[in-house]
C-alpha cells in the first residue's frame, strides 16, 4: 500500500512540475500590465503560444485539416483575448475554451465559410498580432459565421436595415409589426455580436 501510493504521489508531482515553467502565464501578466495590451510584444508571444498549443490540442480531432485547427485556435484566441488574459491559469482556459469551440463547430455540422485565401485577399500574412488588413478580414469571417447561425427571416431583416431600409418598410415587406421587426433586428444583432 505505501508503495503505490509512493508511485501516485511522484506520479502526481512529475505532472505538476510539468506545469511550473508555463510561459503562459509570465504573458498574461505582461499583457495585464501593458498600457496598450493588444499592441504589445507580450501579444505577439500569446499569438505565437495560441497558435502552437492550439494545434496540439486540436490534434486529436481528426476531421479538421491543419488550416482548420489553425482557424479555429486563432479565432478563439480573438474572441477570448481579454479573459485569457485575465485567467489565473490562461494556458488552462484556453484549452478548454478552445476544446469546447472545436467540439461545437464538428457538432453544429458547419462547413467553412471561407477560404484563407477569400479572406485575407491581397494581404500578405505574417505571423504575429493582427494589421488592419487581417483584422478586417477576421470581421469579415465573423461576419460571415454569424450570418450563417440565422435563420432567413433574421438575415433578410438584417441585411435591410445595413441596407438602410427603414423599420416601416421592412415590416410591410415581411407582413408583420414594426415592434416585430424591432424585435428580430435586437436578436440577430445580439447572437451577431453586435449589441441591440
Amino acid at each position: 500500500m505505501g508503495t503505490s501510493y509512493g508511485i501516485r504521489r511522484s506520479a502526481r508531482s512529475t505532472v505538476a512540475g510539468a506545469f511550473e515553467g508555463d510561459p503562459w502565464e509570465p504573458v498574461a501578466a505582461a499583457i495585464r500590465g501593458a498600457s496598450s495590451p493588444w499592441s504589445c510584444a507580450a501579444f505577439g508571444r500569446l499569438y505565437e503560444l495560441a497558435l502552437a498549443e492550439g494545434v496540439r490540442v486540436l490534434g486529436t480531432f481528426r476531421d479538421l485539416d491543419e488550416a482548420r485547427r489553425v482557424d479555429l485556435a486563432l479565432e478563439t484566441l480573438v474572441a477570448k483575448r481579454r479573459e485569457i488574459a485575465e485567467a489565473d491559469r490562461p494556458r488552462a482556459f484556453f484549452r478548454t475554451v478552445l476544446y469546447r469551440d472545436a467540439v461545437s463547430w464538428r457538432r453544429s455540422g458547419r462547413a467553412r465559410l471561407a477560404t484563407e485565401a477569400d479572406a485575407l485577399e491581397g494581404c500578405a500574412h505574417t505571423a504575429g498580432p493582427c494589421d488592419a488588413v487581417e483584422c478586417g478580414a477576421l470581421h469579415r469571417l465573423d461576419a460571415r459565421a454569424a450570418l450563417a447561425r440565422m435563420n432567413d427571416r433574421q438575415r433578410a431583416m438584417l441585411v435591410a436595415d445595413a441596407e438602410g431600409h427603414s423599420r416601416d418598410e421592412i415590416a410591410r415587406a415581411h407582413e408583420t409589426t414594426r415592434a416585430n421587426v424591432d424585435q428580430v433586428l435586437s436578436r440577430a444583432r445580439r447572437s451577431a455580436g453586435l449589441g441591440a
